[in-house]
């Protein structure tokens, strides 16, 4: 698994987008003050994990990516090494940056 790199913007923007997730991920950023970031962070996590089902394809698409599998592949995967991918992709330093430009 490679960490995040710019092109990874375009697929986590439409995955975003699919979502519609746009106002309350800003809602949810507008709150960050020093010290609250890690609640800060699980709300945007519970936020992307509760709207999932509104963009499966592109949620594929943004990991394949990532992990230099395809979509399909992506789908078929345990549960166990979702989770272990997301919470990777989630500690990356750039996340939140993904997170404030998708926002915008």
């Amino acid at each position: 698994m490679r960490g995040l790199k710019t092109s990874d913007i375009f697929n986590f923007s439409k995955l975003v987008k699919k979502m519609e997730l746009k106002e309350d991920m800003r809602k949810v950023l507008s709150e960050i003050q020093e010290g609250n970031a890690t609640r800060v962070g699980l709300d945007l996590i519970m936020l992307v994990l509760e709207n999932l089902s509104n963009a499966e394809r592109e949620f594929y698409l943004f990991i394949s990516a990532i992990v230099d599998k395809t979509p399909e592949e992506v789908g078929e995967l345990p549960l166990e090494e979702i989770i272990e991918i997301c919470t990777t992709i989630f500690k990356d330093p750039n996340f939140a940056s993904f997170f404030k430009f998708a926002a915008k």
